[in-house]
């Protein structure tokens, strides 16, 4: 007897416009997420997003109803200033999967209209990376005076010698 294996429908956001140039308004009411991949073939909109919001939309798929989304703007991002900011979806309903590369999107707003995703790294990741830059430094500082006072102080043409066995011959 043949095993079927049953995959969750996978689901795919197109999110739209998310480079925009800072003008000091709230770009969020500006975008225009569409979550579509459903049985029926239709394209929900993912409209009214708000900063510091979950944002919940249910859906029926093919008579499954109850199917919930949710959209999640993190309090942390105003969606107004320059940098990156952070928006992920989630479905309910183990049936649907969200394509992994674009469940979440970072939403660059920049000064002079050139991306600034960058602005949107973590605050532990960018600690992270200052911790591992520190440590590499004091690494590489102790390797070059350890090895300088290594160097016999009467040894001025720059090679190690064996002093011991030149006085002894």
């Amino acid at each position: 007897m043949g095993a079927y294996a049953v995959k969750p429908r996978l689901l795919t956001v197109d999110w739209g416009e998310t480079d925009f140039v800072y003008d000091g308004s709230v770009k969020l009411s500006e975008l225009k997420p569409k979550l579509g991949g459903w049985i029926n073939g239709e394209t929900i909109e993912l409209s009214g997003l708000e900063v510091g919001a979950v944002k919940t939309y249910s859906f029926t798929d093919n008579g499954t109803s109850g199917i919930e989304i949710t959209v999640t703007a993190e309090e942390k991002y105003d969606f107004v200033n320059n940098g990156g900011h952070q928006l992920t979806v989630r479905v309910n309903n183990p049936n649907y999967t969200l394509d992994i590369d674009n469940a979440a999107k970072t939403v660059s707003i920049s000064l002079d209209g050139e991306p600034t995703v960058l602005a949107g790294l973590p605050d532990w990741l960018i600690w992270v990376i200052v911790a591992i830059a520190a440590v590499s430094a004091a690494i590489i500082a102790f390797v070059i005076i350890y090895f300088k006072k290594k160097k016999s102080a009467t040894d001025d043409d720059g090679f190690y010698e064996n002093v011991e066995n030149e006085t002894a011959a």
